[in-house]
């Protein structure tokens, strides 16, 4: 400001504009008076009509909430933060597997069509029970869902209990070898940040919305998050298992899961993923392990394998990733966590990890380990509760898939249609059409720099695999084109 001309001026402070918008300023006449909240008025000009009637309603709205005065309206109608979802329904409804239009309003996201929702979304209320698709309606089911049509109990599955871990056993190929794809269960499906996650002591494990130590529905405050947030089912991190980075204990939870395909997942669904990897956070003292997922059928699935294949076709996620992990509490005015390390572990760890947590899980639910926090364990199938045989969840050679000794798990079978088409015929398809592209940007060059530029041994020697891999497939292409 020109101090040789203060008439011509008016400073306009960030509390004096957050008052006047309280007081529903409105356009100052000409001259400008010098005391604008006296006279209650801003220059014109000073925001466009309709934005500044925003502003004037937000802070009006803010104030008769604080102080408990104002109309009933303003009270009634106040703003809420821009991560909770508005989904309005009168009162908690029980829907059936088609659902009303009504009822699918009022759910927020979208649901798995194998899912039966109670309760208003992004209320305490809120239950979301997964059905096993092909099972009849059981009237003797212990934690059966009422179905609007039919007057007995529809038999529920325990997404954490009875949907099998591993979705297909080695049809995710990585160049000369392959992993098997796992299951994910769906909690917080991308862009919403309702906290939603299975209910480890209700009879069925629902989904549920979390709380916060006030009671209040919990949403994440920490920016959208860009990935869909799950869990692996018939994991279990041990909270007697005290072997975590500097000792930390398993923080009694199935292993979370983050999905970083290019769409948002229904609320619910099972979907087949690729692991990618992992990281190890320490989350208030306890073990959190997050593991990196794909799902299998996404458009990307033919040409990423694990962390670096990742970072390679998706500059900057990993960066994201462990940002994200650290700081979303930071949101909620708690400490940043801590990661074991910033650099992802590499698929064969993650399968291990899955590996051990699946012991875990065997032990709790065969009652050879304690169940301090009396988590529902039941199982639509006892046979279900042994552990994943050896040798499945690891990598092999590509060739090695036929003649596995792997039994067909006893669920699977009820939930291929919940899961989807698997992956193994899908992305044959999806491999042929890809390998021939030649129009993406870059080269082996530029592969081989981002290499480089990574941190961590394992990263970088899976990156180079990486692009040994999909720049060597262009020119055994171009080759064979030119004879």
């Amino acid at each position: 400001m020109d101090e040789s001309r203060p008439d011509d001026f008016i400073s306009i402070s960030g509390s004096k504009m957050r008052a006047l918008a309280a007081q529903g300023a409105t356009p100052c006449p000409d001259p400008i008076p010098n005391d604008l909240l006296a006279a209650n008025c801003v220059p014109q000009g000073f925001m466009a009509p309709a934005g500044w009637q925003i502003v004037c309603d937000y802070y009006q709205r803010m104030a008769a909430d604080n102080s408990g005065s104002g109309s009933s309206s303003l009270v009634e109608n106040r703003f809420v933060p821009w991560s909770k979802a508005v989904v309005t329904l009168a009162s908690p409804t029980r829907s059936a597997i088609a659902p009303s239009a009504a009822v699918e309003a009022s759910r927020g996201p979208e649901v798995s069509a194998h899912a039966v929702a109670h309760g208003a979304y992004g209320t305490l209320a809120f239950r979301l029970f997964l059905q096993d698709p092909n099972t009849a309606p059981a009237s003797s089911s212990s934690y059966g869902v009422a179905s609007a049509n039919s007057n007995q109990a529809a038999a529920a599955a325990s997404p954490w209990h009875d949907v099998p871990l591993v979705a297909s056993e080695a049809s995710s190929s990585q160049g000369s070898s392959s992993s098997p794809l796992l299951n994910l269960v769906t909690e917080i499906p991308m862009y919403t940040t309702a906290k939603m996650e299975v209910s480890k002591g209700a009879a069925g494990n629902p989904i549920a919305q979390d709380a916060n130590k006030d009671g209040s529905p919990r949403y994440y405050g920490y920016g959208t998050p860009f990935f869909n947030y799950g869990m692996l089912p018939r994991t279990w991190e041990d909270p007697a298992f005290c072997e975590g980075f500097h000792g930390a204990c398993g923080d009694g939870d199935p292993v979370d899961v983050m999905e970083v395909g290019a769409n948002p997942l229904p609320m619910g669904s099972v979907t087949p993923v690729k692991v990618l990897g992992a990281f190890e956070l320490i989350d208030e003292g306890e073990t959190d392990y997050k593991i990196i997922t794909l799902a299998a059928d996404d458009a990307d699935a033919w040409r990423i394998h694990d962390m670096s294949s990742l970072e390679l076709h998706k500059p900057g996620i990993t960066a994201q990733l462990v940002d994200w992990l650290k700081r979303y509490k930071t949101a909620e005015n708690k400490p940043e966590n801590s990661l074991a390390s910033e650099s992802p572990c590499g698929v064969t760890e993650a399968l291990q990890i899955v590996k051990d947590t699946n012991v875990k899980w065997s032990q709790l639910v065969r009652g050879e380990v304690a169940n301090p926090k009396n988590h529902f364990i039941g199982l639509a199938n006892a046979a279900d509760s042994l552990p994943i045989p050896a040798g499945v969840l690891e990598m092999k050679a590509a060739q090695s898939n036929q003649g596995s000794s792997m039994p067909p798990l006893a669920s699977l079978s009820s939930f291929s249609s919940l899961a989807g088409q698997t992956t193994s015929g899908a992305s044959s398809t999806a491999v042929a059409t890809g390998e021939g592209r030649s129009n993406e940007k870059g080269g082996f060059s530029s592969c081989m720099a981002l290499c480089r530029s990574m941190n961590g041994g394992d990263m970088q020697q899976q990156c180079v695999a990486s692009c040994v891999e999909k720049y060597g497939r262009r020119r055994a292409l171009r080759a064979v084109e030119s004879r």
